[in-house]
Order: C-alpha cells, then structure tokens, then sequence
C-alpha cells in the first residue's frame, strides 16, 4: 500500500492527548459523522481538498466537495499501535487502516465535523489512482470494498447477534477457490471486530466444517485469505476436527521443514561460474525463502491452538508440540 510521506497532509487538528482505545470497526462507524469514499486533492498546508464519490453515512452525496483536517503525526501513531493497546489500530491480522493516499487517489475516510472542515478519525480502502490498468478485477476489488462498508455500517448498528452472524458469513465465505482482493485487505479488521461479539453468535456447524474441509484440501495455498485465517477458524473447531487439524499442521510443517533443508544444501553447492542463472531467479528464490520462513513460523502457533484454543501452549519447544500434536491426532 502507497502513502505519502505524513508531512505532506495537513496537521491542523489534534486529537485528544490520550488516543482513546480502540474497539473496533464497528465502533468506529457507529461513533463517525460521515463516512464517505472520496478522490483525494492535492496534499497542501490547511485543510486537504476531496471530492465525495460516495457517501455511506452523512449529508453528502456524490460531487460535494469538503476539506480534510487530520493530525498526521497522532493518526501515524495509532496506525503503529497494536490491537490490544489503547488506541492502537494495527496488530492481528492484514493491514487494513492506511495513511493518506495520492493526489487522484479514492479512499474511504470515517470522519466528524470541525470548525475547519472534516475532522479525520479514520482511513482505509484505497484504490491508488496510479494503477493500470483499471480492469475488472479492480472495478469488483472496489466494488467489494464499498459493500462491505455498506454491510458493516448496517451491522454497527445491529445487536451482537446479528453483527456476529453477518462478520462470520463474510469469513466464511473467504473459503472457497476465489475471493476478491479488496477483501483480504478488510479480513484482520473483521476478525477483531468478531471475536468481541462472537459470544453471541449461534454455531453454524456446517459452515464451521465445509471451511476446515476447504482448508485440509490445500485451500490456503489456493487463496490468500485462508491462510490469514486459519487461526480464527481453528478456535472455532469441534475437538474431532482440532485431532485433524493438528495432524495436518504436523505434517505440513514436516515438509516445510524438509523444504527449508532441501534449499538450504542446494544454497551450499558449488555454483558453475561459466553458467548465469535466469534473469529472475533471485527474485524467485527470495519469494520461495519468504514463504517457507512464514510457515515455519504460522505452522506451530496452527498447532498450538489445535491442542489447546483457550491456552495454546507457549512454553513448547517445536518438537514437542510436534510429538503432541501426533499423539493428540491419534487419541
């Protein structure tokens, strides 16, 4: 995700002293004034000019234009917090509130009203101006976005019954062959925001299971999203379904592992300095090493939380999880 520099976006607001803490998306929506999409201006001192392309909540409606106020320094801040610090706005899962994007750029802005225009509370969603082309996967990737801006802004305002019900139909859903970019960008928020509100949420079995299927059936190396949410799904699992979850992750990490040893000897071999490897062969060497070494290090906590949801075992040596991740697959 593109952003400019902090600096360059206007710093003529404050927030309070003390970030108040953070509760969520839902929370954010049901507290905002406005929330729009909007193409952002020029970035300049003062107040930043944005044309609304869409507005969800709030007395606007496409082609007003407003002004954006933000503390960019404070906003930057809350963006490095974690989840779980007050204030803090990213930890768990993928990346979903951003900076201030480009001139030409659309992004979705939770805002209030101040004396000097829209007082910013929060940033997400961008679709870069500067991406081509705009083909049809990006058109649905925005598409995606703006619905579940619609579909959270209704459930703000639902009971915890039903916020549940409608967070877990979107996580769900992610299991299957295809899901839209846009998304996986909005899965880590929509996580947090279900784990305050899953207590209320009737079980759905069948969804529970045709996700876990999905998952031992190779999903996560089918879609990106899965992988994200493994975790997630695996609190959630019956103890049957937690023995196959920790022979599968057993055994995935198993290969990864041999993976690792594998390249790790091939790196070690003499090189033929009369032959030049291909143009990308760095680049997909790099990518290969990146990804086993994220596995490696996702693989045990999948483990962890297949023996025990509530308190996965931390103090384990890999070994020994893996030992009784087999023994408790087989009782």
């Amino acid at each position: 995700m593109r952003a400019l520099p902090w600096f360059l976006f206007a710093a003529t607001v404050s927030f309070a002293e003390d970030a108040p803490a953070y509760h969520g998306f839902r929370a954010d929506l049901r507290e905002a004034g406005a929330v729009l999409r909007v193409k952002l201006g020029e970035a300049c001192e003062g107040p930043r000019p944005a044309v609304v392309e869409r507005a969800f909540k709030g007395d606007f409606k496409a082609g007003d234009k407003v002004l954006l106020v933000i503390d960019a320094e404070a906003w930057t801040a809350r963006l490095q917090g974690d989840l779980a610090e007050p204030g803090g706005m990213r930890g768990r899962g993928l990346p979903f509130f951003e900076q201030p994007g480009a001139p030409g750029d659309s992004q979705i802005v939770l805002a209030k009203r101040g004396k000097d225009g829209l007082v910013v509370a929060g940033l997400c969603l961008a679709d870069a101006a500067s991406v081509d082309p705009p083909d049809e996967a990006r058109k649905r990737d925005r598409e995606t976005a703006d619905e579940l801006v619609a579909s959270y802004l209704q459930a703000s305002t639902t009971p915890d019954e039903e916020a549940a019900a409608t967070y877990f139909r979107f996580l769900i859903a992610q299991f299957s062959e295809e899901s839209p970019g846009a998304c996986e960008l909005a899965i880590g928020i929509i996580a947090d925001d279900f784990e305050r509100v899953a207590g209320a949420l009737k079980r759905d079995e069948r969804g529970i299971e045709r996700a876990h299927a999905f998952v031992l059936a190779g999903g996560a190396e089918k879609n990106a999203q899965v992988a994200a949410l493994r975790g997630w799904l695996t609190k959630l699992l019956a103890e049957s379904h937690r023995r196959e979850a920790a022979g599968f992750y057993a055994g995935e990490y198993r290969k990864t592992r041999r993976e690792a040893e594998e390249m790790e000897k091939k790196e070690r071999e003499p090189k033929d300095p009369r032959k030049k490897p291909p143009p990308d062969r760095f680049e997909t060497t790099a990518a290969k090493k990146f990804g086993i070494q994220s596995r490696l290090k996702e693989l045990p906590k999948l483990m962890a939380l297949a023996l025990d949801p509530k308190n996965p075992p931390a103090e384990l040596s890999t070994d020994e999880l893996l030992e009784k991740a087999d023994s408790f697959s087989r009782e």
